[in-house]
């Protein structure tokens, strides 16, 4: 499946190895660990060491100053979302609520980071999808791949 979403153009970055808070967030190093583990599964895979991560359930109680200059320093950077849905919160939400939510209030300016969490269990959210990108696209947005060149957007450090 990574060879394929790969191949099809789609960027690839890191969310951890085993999505196990006890070890990703009993210590920095557990979750550096986590993350090179990933990194090198997927290299082994498709041939690259994708730099990208996304904190599970976000950085905000996790990332520091000192720690993103230590991601960094692993070339690391950081993208959290700036809209989210309540899908990862039910993944039964209904279609017109998640369709409300990735729209109302996320129309600006600035790019727009959206997590909609698609899986076997969240149906719901594959068939708001189109109706999103759609809005989206008929509001002059473009839907791009996070790159090197893409700003980090990680939640305010405290």
């Amino acid at each position: 499946m990574v060879k394929r979403i790969y191949s099809e153009g789609h960027s690839i970055g890191l969310h951890t190895y085993t999505h196990s808070y006890k070890k990703i967030y009993c210590d920095k190093r557990g979750f550096l660990a986590e993350m090179l583990k990933s990194q090198d599964e997927i290299n082994s895979i498709i041939g690259i060491k994708p730099t990208t991560i996304r904190f599970p359930s976000g950085s905000r109680k996790h990332l520091t100053k000192t720690f993103l200059i230590q991601l960094h320093s692993y070339n690391f950077k950081v993208y959290d979302w700036n809209a989210a849905m309540s899908d990862g919160i039910n993944c039964k939400t209904p279609v017109a609520k998640l369709y409300s939510e990735a729209t109302k209030m996320t129309v600006t300016k600035h790019p727009i980071i959206l997590l909609m969490h698609c899986d076997y269990m969240h149906k719901n959210t594959c068939v708001a999808l189109p109706g999103v990108i759609k809005f989206y696209k008929d509001n002059g947005y473009e839907f791009k791949i996070i790159n090197d060149k893409t700003p980090e957007n990680y939640f305010p450090i405290k």
